[in-house]
């Protein structure tokens, strides 16, 4: 898997402030929805799952099978089925972000450096804004998870702090609150 998660605050952004847009009624621009969904290749979907529903508490809704056609055709992936699982976050089962985990067994991809931030250029990270930064981290810790760094680190103008974890495959994740 190459890295996916962008500098984006969409899992949160797209639920908690704006309201689902259905298709026929969104009329700005040439989009149907002012909803971003983003699709991330895992190397083993059972961690990845883990740790996005078991120790973010994201809730896992229905997801689906990328056909073998569409994927090839569309220029995707070279002609495989993929189950997707699809993730958002709680509350937000009827419109929000969804965040879709696909691992392709047959053929893996390769992991992209993952170091820091700068280490790979493209799509990096996404923000996850949360109410309770201790109540977070401490179910994160509990999963046995920690925050890089010295993290979490005040924002200088702000009643917030920041922290920093990666995902199973190294992908930061970004938490933002009080």
């Amino acid at each position: 898997m190459k890295h996916l998660f962008p500098a984006l605050f969409l899992l949160a952004a797209s639920c908690a402030v704006a309201p689902p847009v259905a298709p026929s009624a969104h009329t700005a621009g040439p989009y149907t929805s002012g909803v971003v969904d983003l699709g991330i290749v895992v190397r083993d979907i059972e961690a990845s799952a883990a740790f996005y529903h078991g120790a973010l508490g994201l809730e896992e809704i229905p997801g689906f099978t990328g056909a073998a056609k569409v994927t090839g055709d569309s220029g995707l992936a070279d002609y495989q089925a993929v189950p997707v699982r699809q993730f958002v976050l709680p509350g937000c089962k009827d419109g929000g972000t969804k965040l879709k985990l696909m691992q392709f067994a047959a053929r893996p991809g390769k992991l992209a450096d993952q170091e820091y931030l700068h280490s790979t250029v493209g799509l990096r990270y996404v923000t996850l804004f949360v109410g309770d930064m201790d109540a977070t981290l401490d179910r994160l810790r509990s999963a046995g998870i920690r925050p890089l760094a010295k993290g979490p680190v005040p924002i200088p103008g702000t009643a917030v702090k920041l922290a920093v974890v990666k995902d199973p495959d190294g992908n930061f994740i970004e938490l933002v609150g009080p």
